[in-house]
């Protein structure tokens, strides 16, 4: 690109947005876990060629220094693989949280919505019957938590 030639706004955007913070993060925290795993599997290369030795000088070494360097290299990769797994496992364990729970809001604002649709559709087609049985069953509710309201009152007062 030439000094005098004008630069659009799609470049200029795209150039702004490739160096944000989150941007140079991401891209850090991806280089770094690819490196981790390269020399993990260094590491389990490494592993696997000492068990393959390990096998073929059974005979010849004492057992107790090939056993240490098998612990020892096993030991190494194991520490290599929480370092790296567990908190990649946090992250996507809280992105699933957080996923499930906008699911769950969501669901739960269907149901909502879908509620108070069939109480307004109850409202506008049940027959007059009907609405008068809620009424009579809501009547006799409160007649009752009356009376239970009455004997308490009654009871404390005795006692």
């Amino acid at each position: 690109m030439e000094e005098n030639e004008l630069v659009t706004a799609e470049v200029i955007r795209d150039v702004v947005e490739a160096n944000t913070p989150v941007k140079k993060i991401e891209a850090g925290l991806s280089s770094f876990l690819e490196n981790t795993f390269r020399m993990v599997n260094e590491e389990d290369d490494y592993k696997k060629k000492l068990q393959a030795e390990v096998i073929g000088r059974l005979p010849q070494l004492k057992n107790s220094e090939l056993i240490a360097l098998l612990t020892s290299a096993s030991t190494n990769l194991n520490d290599q693989m929480s370092k790296v797994v567990s908190p990649t496992m946090q992250l996507l364990t809280e992105a699933q949280r957080n996923e499930i729970a906008s699911k769950q809001k969501e669901v739960q604002n269907q149901q909502n919505i879908l509620s108070q649709h069939n109480f307004k559709e109850l409202n506008m087609t049940a027959p007059a019957e009907v609405i008068g049985g809620f009424k009579a069953l809501v009547d006799l509710m409160t007649a009752a938590k009356n009376a239970v309201n009455d004997e308490n009152t009654r009871s404390a007062s005795e006692g």
